[in-house]
């Protein structure tokens, strides 16, 4: 591979050329999408299913957002289930900031991939 301003040779995956400082195409600087707007694999924006995730995450909503309604649902019931049982509210806060932290910490490609089944 080669920069196509100075046309010096450049590493596969390089943002820059080392001899002219030129951002390279199909880099992560030069592609022009920050973290807030990466794309999760049916479209939905990062920083929005982060929100989502923050404050409705002990619903699930951020997982039938995603599209993984089973666990969605499956989060959804145990958190309702906690108007009965104390231990449920504990274990769907624990998952839901789990969910959280592994959203905002992720690059594009696994955010795409995130809640795929």
């Amino acid at each position: 591979m080669f920069c196509s301003n100075c046309g010096n040779p450049v590493q596969e995956g390089q943002a820059v050329c080392l001899e002219c400082g030129f951002a390279l195409k199909g880099s992560a600087k030069s592609s022009g999408t920050g973290w807030f707007d990466a794309l999760s694999h049916n479209g939905k924006r990062r920083g929005v299913v982060a929100l989502v995730a923050w404050f409705f995450g002990l619903f699930g909503v951020h997982r039938f957002m995603m599209g993984d309604n089973k666990s969605g649902a499956f989060q959804l019931i145990l958190t309702l289930s906690s108007v009965v049982l104390i231990v449920p509210i504990i274990i769907s806060c624990v998952w839901a900031l789990l969910d959280f932290f592994w959203i905002v910490s992720t690059d594009e490609d696994e955010f795409a991939a995130l809640f795929t089944s």
